[in-house]
C-alpha cells in the first residue's frame, strides 16, 4: 500500500539534502527517477500565455500561480470542505486545488486527476509527476489536469513531532513502538482521526469536481490511490469517466497475509536472475547465501553502529534480524531496485550497513494519516495466518510491523463498506508491474474478475511497485483517456522496456575519492554538481535532487561513476595531473561541468 523511495542524507554543505517533510513528494517510490532521466526529451511544449488565460476564464475560482520546481505558470485555489460530511457543519478543512491547463485550446471536457497512493499528498507536491517533457505531460495535450490536496495531506496536513524527528529520517524505523505511541497522543485530542479515511477523501474529490464546474474526472490511482478511485466510481459512477488503476489495491487486498509470501516469491526470481547474469555472479556469487547467513548472525548477535547524522552528531543504531527483514522485505516490496540489493547485501557482509539503511528509503507517509486508513481498511478486515517461518526470509516481519503499530493506534470504526460487490459504468485500465511484490498482478486480476467486459489488465515487463520506466505506460494512459478504447490501444512500447542491470562496484578508498568530491558548476546556474561522503558512502546530488535526494555513487574505475538507482547514468571525470579539470553527466544527454576552485 505504500512505496519507499531511495532517497538518503547527505552532510554536503551545498543544499540541504531531506526536503523539508511537508514540501516532500511521496513519489511512489522513485527509486530509480536518475534513470527516467537518462532518456532523451523530446517535444517539449510549453503553455502559451494565451491558454493559460483561456484555462482562467474557464475556471474563474482559481488564479494564476507558480509551483517550486515546475517551469510553467498554472492555476491554484483553496476549497473549504467540512471536516465531518456526515453532518455537514462545524470545522471546515482546506483542500489546495492545482490546475495544470491542457496543451490545446479545445480539451476535453473532463479533467484528469489523479491519487498517488499511501496516503495521499499535497496537490503542490504532484506537480512533480506532469514536468514539461516527462511522461506524465502528454496527457496535458488534451486534458486539463486537476491535482487535490489528499485531505490530511497539505493544506490540512496532519503530522506528529514524533515522526517528522525521526533521526535517520528512514522507513525502516517508524515502526517502533514508542514512536507510534508518541505520535498517538500527539494528535488523537488534536483531530478527529476517523473522519480522514477513504470516504472522506473520496468526497472531497467529488467537491472539487462540483466546484471547478467539471461534469467528469479521468481518474487515475495508484497502490492506495486504487481503492480510492474504485471507491469514487462505486459512489458517483456518471462522474468517473475513465478509470486507470495501476499497482492495485481491491477491497480483498489482505496485505498482512500478502506481502511476506509476494517478497518471498521475488526473491526467489532475484536469486535465480543474479546466477543466470554474468555481471552479478561475477561480483556476488554468495548473494542468497550472504542475505540469509547476514540475518541468521543478526538474529543470535545485533549489532551497533555510529550513523552519522545531518546535524553533525551521529546516533548509535542497533540492527538485529527484525530490523534487518524488515528493510530488504521494503525493497523487494518497492520492486524497482532488486538489482542493487545484492550489493547492498555484500556491503552489510562486510559491515557497512549505512548502505541499507538507506535503502529502506525516506519516511514518504504522514503516518497519523496512514494508519487511520491503513488499520480499518486492513489489518482489521483480515485474520493473520502466520507464515511458515523456514520457507519465509522475512519470518512474517513485515505483516508483524503493521500489526504491531495498528494495535497501538486509536480504533477506528469497521470499513464495511468495502465489503460490498464492486461496481460501476466505466472502462477501467488496470497496469501492474512484473515485479511487484506490494501489489501483485493477481490484485488486478481481482479487478478484472469484477468487471471482465470494461477492463483490460496490462502487465509492465520488468517494473515494480513505484515502476521507473514512464514513457510508455503514460503513453498507453494517454490512449485510453483520448479514446475510451481499451481493445485499440497500441501497446508496442512495452517490448522496449528492458531490466535494469544489477548494480555493482570497483573498491573506493575514501582517500581516493577526495580526488573527485567538491563541487561543479555549468554555464547554466540551475545546473549543480556535488560529490561528498557521509557513513562511508560516496554521494552525488544535482539540481534533481530536489525532486530524488542524493544519489549513491559506485565506481566502475577510470575515473567514472555510475548511481546505484541508474548503472546506465554516467559521471566521467577528466583529470589532468591528477585532478579533475572537467566532468561529464550522462543522463541521455551529456552535460559538462567544470569544478570550483
Amino acid at each position: 500500500m505504500n512505496a519507499t523511495t531511495n532517497n538518503v542524507q547527505n552532510g554536503g554543505t551545498s543544499f540541504t539534502p531531506r526536503v523539508d517533510a511537508h514540501k516532500r513528494q511521496k513519489m511512489e517510490k522513485y527509486i530509480v527517477l536518475l534513470f527516467i532521466l537518462s532518456l532523451p526529451v523530446q517535444g517539449i511544449t510549453q503553455i502559451s500565455d494565451t491558454l493559460l488565460n483561456e484555462a482562467l476564464k474557464k475556471y474563474p475560482m482559481l488564479e494564476i500561480c507558480e509551483m517550486p520546481g515546475f517551469s510553467e505558470k498554472v492555476l491554484c485555489g483553496t476549497l473549504e470542505v467540512y471536516e465531518n460530511y456526515f453532518t455537514n457543519d462545524g470545522q471546515k478543512i482546506p483542500i489546495e486545488v492545482v490546475l495544470l491547463p491542457a496543451k490545446t485550446s479545445n480539451p476535453n471536457s473532463s479533467a484528469f486527476t489523479l491519487h498517488w497512493g499511501g496516503n495521499g499528498d499535497a496537490a503542490k507536491n504532484k506537480t512533480w509527476f506532469f514536468r514539461p517533457g516527462r511522461g506524465a505531460d502528454k496527457i496535458r495535450m488534451n486534458n486539463d489536469v486537476v491535482l487535490i490536496d489528499d485531505r490530511g495531506t497539505g493544506a490540512s496536513n496532519i503530522r506528529c513531532v514524533a515522526m517528522d524527528s525521526l533521526q535517520p529520517y528512514s522507513y525502516a524505523f517508524v515502526y517502533d513502538k514508542e514512536l507510534i505511541t508518541d505520535c498517538l497522543h500527539e494528535v488523537k485530542d488534536k483531530f478527529n482521526l476517523e473522519l480522514y479515511n477513504t470516504p472522506g477523501v473520496v468526497r472531497d474529490y467529488d467537491k472539487v469536481r462540483d466546484w471547478l464546474g467539471l461534469e467528469q474526472f479521468d481518474f487515475f490511482g495508484i497502490s492506495y490511490g486504487v481503492r480510492v478511485g474504485l471507491e469514487y466510481m462505486r459512489n458517483y459512477p456518471d462522474r468517473i469517466r475513465t478509470l486507470t488503476v495501476k499497482g492495485c489495491v481491491p477491497p480483498g487486498f489482505n496485505y498482512i497475509n500478502e506481502m511476506d509470501k509476494a517478497i518471498q516469491e521475488q526473491l526467489e526470481i532475484l536469486f535465480e536472475r543474479c546466477k543466470n547474469d554474468t555481471i552479478c555472479n561475477t561480483y556476488y556469487p554468495r548473494f542468497k547465501e550472504e542475505l540469509y547467513e547476514l540475518r541468521d548472525r543478526l538474529a543470535v548477535k545485533p549489532i551497533e553502529i555510529d550513523y552519522e547524522l545531518e546535524n553533525g552528531y551521529s546516533k548509535k543504531i542497533t540492527i538485529d534480524d527484525l530490523l534487518f527483514r524488515r528493510i530488504v522485505g521494503h525493497q523487494i516490496l518497492n520492486g524497482d531496485a532488486n538489482e542493487a540489493l545484492p550489493l547492498l547485501i555484500h556491503r552489510a557482509n562486510e559491515e557497512n550497513y549505512a548502505p541499507l539503511i538507506i535503502a529502506g528509503g525516506d519516511l514518504s507517509l504522514d503516518m497519523p494519516v496512514f494508519l487511520s486508513q491503513f488499520c480499518p481498511e486492513e489489518i482489521d478486515r483480515f485474520e493473520y495466518q502466520a507464515v511458515n517461518q523456514t520457507q519465509s526470509f522475512t519470518q512474517g516481519a513485515i505483516a508483524e510491523e503493521k500489526r504491531s503499530a495498528c494495535d497501538l493506534w486509536a480504533n477506528m470504526p469497521n470499513a464495511n463498506w468495502l465489503n460490498e460487490p464492486l461496481k460501476g459504468v466505466s472502462q477501467i485500465l488496470i497496469l501492474t508491474g512484473e515485479n511487484d511484490a506490494n501489489t501483485p498482478i493477481h490484485m488486478g486480476d481481482q479487478i478484472k474478475d469484477a468487471f471482465p467486459d470494461k477492463s483490460r489488465h496490462i502487465i509492465l515487463p520488468y517494473q515494480g511497485h513505484g515502476s521507473s520506466e514512464t514513457v510508455c505506460q503514460y503513453d498507453i494512459i494517454s490512449q485510453f483517456v483520448d479514446t475510451k478504447n481499451l481493445e485499440s490501444l497500441d501497446t508496442t512500447c512495452l517490448t522496449s522496456i528492458h531490466p535494469q542491470p544489477f548494480a555493482y562496484e570497483l573498491n573506493l578508498a575514501d582517500s581516493e575519492f577526495e580526488l573527485y568530491s567538491g563541487t561543479y558548476s555549468n554555464a547554466d546556474p540551475n545546473k549543480i554538481l556535488e560529490l561528498s561522503k557521509q557513513n562511508g558512502i560516496h554521494y552525488l546530488m544535482d539540481e534533481y535532487s530536489k525532486w530524488t535526494g542524493p544519489s549513491q555513487l559506485l565506481y566502475k574505475g577510470n575515473h567514472t561513476f555510475s548511481l546505484i538507482d541508474c548503472e546506465r547514468c554516467k559521471i566521467v571525470f577528466e583529470m589532468d595531473k591528477g585532478k579533475p579539470v572537467q566532468v561529464k553527466r550522462i543522463y541521455g544527454e551529456t552535460t559538462i561541468f567544470e569544478p570550483n576552485n
